[in-house]
């Protein structure tokens, strides 16, 4: 287990296996430099398409051939994912980067009861841009963003709006909390993390070990981190 998802506290049995497999998250663990992010469908599917799809052909020896191997854009499929075989295995070959190695420890935390302004004073005073969000029992049940209270001052957030504007002094942190929440765990490939974030559109996640936040890790930690390995690699 890599990854976890939690809602009102309570962790969600979501093997990590399976969110990867999801068909807006490709596996995590086959990125590399080399490979292309889809945003449609995927590579195999288009040749599936390709294969299965009649069409004319100009060059008679090119349709001859054709119907003397009618299999041909099938072997061409077999062909591509044996050649996707071979980079997956040199891709698991890379060093793996931990999420301990790159993330933010000690972290700088709130209760689920702060208030706005205690929360914006206590980002402004430690210098950071988010807080995750503990609730009573100290189990972390969200994260909150600099970018969050900023829009909800500003009367377009999820909340506020100019009309209500008044009604701040009487909102928590824990108001702005948005499910689920993913995490991961300290030994979790920082390449996995970086694509789940990417498909996700998630800014942060918490880094748990045995339930306990233990660390941060920003989208800017994982391009330092990924930045550095290159480096390495190039000395």
């Amino acid at each position: 287990m890599v990854f976890a998802v939690y809602e009102q506290g309570m962790r969600i049995h979501t093997p990590a296996d399976k969110m990867l497999n999801r068909p807006e998250i490709q596996a995590a663990a086959a990125i590399s430099a080399q490979r292309r992010l889809a945003d449609e469908a995927s590579d195999m599917d288009h040749l599936q398409q390709m294969a299965e799809q009649p069409f004319f052909r100009l060059n008679p020896s090119l349709k001859e051939r054709e119907e003397h191997n009618p299999n041909h854009g099938q072997e061409a499929i077999k062909a591509y994912a044996k050649a996707e075989e071979a980079l997956d295995t040199h891709t698991s070959d890379q060093k793996r980067i931990p999420a301990y190695q790159v993330m933010h420890s000690p972290v700088v935390f709130a209760s689920t009861a702060t208030s706005l302004n205690q929360g914006w004073r206590l980002m402004q005073d430690n210098q950071v841009s988010f807080l995750p969000l503990l609730d009573q029992e100290e189990r972390v049940v969200g994260v909150i963003s600099e970018v969050d209270l900023l829009r909800e001052a500003a009367g377009v957030g999820r909340l506020l709006t100019r009309d209500n504007a008044s009604q701040a002094k009487d909102l928590k942190l824990g108001d702005f909390i948005i499910e689920p929440l993913i995490s991961a765990v300290p030994n979790t490939d920082i390449r996995d993390i970086a694509r789940l974030m990417l498909e996700r559109h998630i800014a942060v996640m918490p880094i748990l070990d045995d339930e306990k936040l233990v660390g941060i890790i920003t989208r800017k930690d994982l391009l330092l981190g990924l930045v550095n390995e290159a480096l390495d690699l190039m000395t």
